[in-house]
Formats: C-alpha cells, structure tokens, sequence
C-alpha cells in the first residue's frame, strides 16, 4: 500500500459558508468544528475516526453524519 502519511501542514478547503472555530488532531486524522455547528473530518478511518459510519481514507473535509449539531469536542487517545 502507498504511504499515504503528509508529513507538513497543508491546505484543507471546507464549504465557501462554513467558517472554522476549532480544529483538533489526532495521529492520522483531523477534525474541525464550524460556527455552522457542522464537524468534518479527514484522514485515516480504519477504525472508524471520521464518524461517517466507514472506514474509507479522506484527503478532504467530510461532514460527520449526525442528526445534530456540535457545541464542542476534544481529541482523546481512546475512541469512545
């Protein structure tokens, strides 16, 4: 398999409307939080860490699959 690791910040693009107020990191995933009350993820997924229900890797943003909106989150060594 291809390494798939980006060792330097990049660019990630969100939705023209969504304005970013917080973004956390794990060890080969990320999340934001928008004003909206939306969260996206990307990165790896095998064990499910973009909250969408798979395990398929991101390079961009995906709207984590929920039927509410988010006030906050944290980034914890678990997933629980």
């Amino acid at each position: 398999m291809k390494d798939v690791n980006v060792y330097k910040p990049m660019q990630v693009m969100l939705d023209e409307d969504e304005i970013p107020v917080k973004v956390v990191c794990g060890f080969q995933h990320a999340c934001c939080l928008c004003e909206s009350g939306h969260a996206y993820a990307w990165g790896k997924a095998d064990h499910g860490q973009l909250g969408r229900g798979d395990v398929d890797l991101s390079f961009k943003p995906l709207m984590v699959i929920c039927d509410r909106f988010f006030l906050s989150f944290r980034w914890t060594r678990t997933h629980r």
